[in-house]
């Protein structure tokens, strides 16, 4: 957490447009981003942006584990 804390950081201060790839890879949405930013003004904003990060990926595992087939029971099955 500390290093992707620091690396955001650092495209903050270097590379903003790098810094807007990597947040919609992940798929952060702007406007759950753009609040929390808002309702936290005194946090650092790079900590924010990789608490905003690491939840959208929780979420995301949650949602492929939870919609995730079912292995087949037999060898027919797979076919």
């Amino acid at each position: 957490k500390a290093m992707l804390t620091k690396h955001i950081g650092g495209l903050l201060r270097g590379d903003f447009n790098q810094l807007l790839s990597l947040l919609y890879r992940v798929d952060v949405e702007e406007s759950k981003l753009r609040r929390l930013l808002q309702d936290h003004p005194n946090t650092d904003a790079a900590a924010l942006i990789t608490e905003a990060i690491i939840s959208r990926v929780r979420e995301k595992m949650v949602s492929r584990l939870k919609y995730k087939p079912s292995p087949p029971r037999d060898e027919e099955e797979r076919w």
